[in-house]
C-alpha cells in the first residue's frame, strides 16, 4: 500500500482481488496446494503455484500491479483468531466445488442459500466476502485517527520507521493514547515476502472463510526502499 491514498483506492483494489481469487485457473491451483500430503510439499506446491509463469502458462494474467509471492506471518501479540472464527461457518473450496462446514457438520452452498435466503454462485461466495474484508480494512486505515499514525511513520527517516512501528503501530497502548482501536476480526502485524519486498507492518482481516480465503491483507511498505528494488 503507497504512503498516500482512499478508501477509493482500497475499493478498486478489493474488486481486482475479488475478480483474480476466485478465477477458475486459480482455484484449480490452490486446490493442488490444499490436497499436498505433507506441509513441506504444500509450500513447495505453494511457491511453485505463485510463480507468474506458472499463472500464466494455466491461461492466468494477474493485473499488472500485483506481486505473486509466498509470504510469513509474525504471529501478534494478542491474535483473537478463537474468538473471531467461533461459530462462524467456514467455505471451501473441494473437488471443484464449495462446500460449508460448520460444527454442525457440512452443508452444501445450495443449502446454506436457502438457510440465508439469498441467491448467489458458489464463486459469488467468496467473492464478496474477499470484498467485504478488505474494504474493512479500508474504512479503518482510512480513519482520521490511524491517518494520523500513518503520517507519524512515513514522516520518519525510512531507517527510523522499524522502530516506530514496533514502539506504536503494534502496541496497543500507543495507539490508544492517538484514538485508534482495532476492530474485533482485525489484526495488525508484520510479515515477510519470499520476494524480499520491503515491508514495515500489515492490517489483516479475518474471514468466515476457510483456507486460502480464511484473512484478507493490507500491507504498508516503505515507498523509497519499494521503488528500489523494483528497479533491480
Amino acid at each position: 500500500m503507497p504512503a498516500k491514498f482512499n478508501e477509493d483506492d482500497i475499493s478498486r483494489m478489493a474488486d481486482e482481488l475479488a475478480e483474480f481469487a476466485t478465477s477458475p485457473q486459480l482455484l484449480s491451483a490452490l486446490e493442488a496446494v490444499r490436497q499436498s500430503p505433507s506441509e513441506v510439499e504444500a509450500l513447495s506446491e505453494a511457491r511453485r503455484v505463485a510463480s507468474l509463469d506458472y499463472l500464466i502458462s494455466r491461461g492466468l494474467k494477474p493485473p499488472a500491479t500485483f506481486r505473486i509471492t509466498t509470504r510469513y506471518f509474525e504471529p501478534p501479540e494478542l491474535a483473537p483468531l478463537a474468538d473471531a472464527r467461533e461459530n462462524l461457518p467456514l467455505v471451501a473450496f473441494e473437488n471443484g466445488r464449495l462446500t460449508v462446514t460448520s460444527c454442525n457438520g457440512v452443508v452444501s452452498v445450495e443449502e446454506m442459500v436457502q438457510m440465508s435466503d439469498v441467491t448467489v454462485k458458489p464463486r459469488g461466495v467468496i467473492r464478496v466476502e474477499i470484498k467485504d474484508a478488505i474494504n474493512s480494512i479500508g474504512q479503518f486505515v482510512c480513519q482520521p485517527e490511524f491517518q494520523a499514525m500513518l503520517s507519524e511513520l512515513y514522516a520518519l527517516d525510512e531507517t527510523a520507521r522499524p522502530s516506530f512501528v514496533l514502539r506504536v503501530v503494534l502496541n496497543e497502548g500507543e495507539r490508544k493514547k492517538r484514538g485508534i482501536a482495532v476492530p474485533n476480526g482485525m489484526v495488525i502485524q508484520r510479515s515477510t515476502f519470499a520476494d524480499d519486498r520491503p515491508t514495515l507492518f500489515c492490517v489483516t482481516q479475518h474471514t468466515p472463510l476457510a483456507w486460502p480465503w480464511d484473512k484478507v491483507t493490507v500491507t504498508f511498505d516503505q515507498p523509497a526502499l519499494l521503488s528500489r528494488a523494483a528497479k533491480h
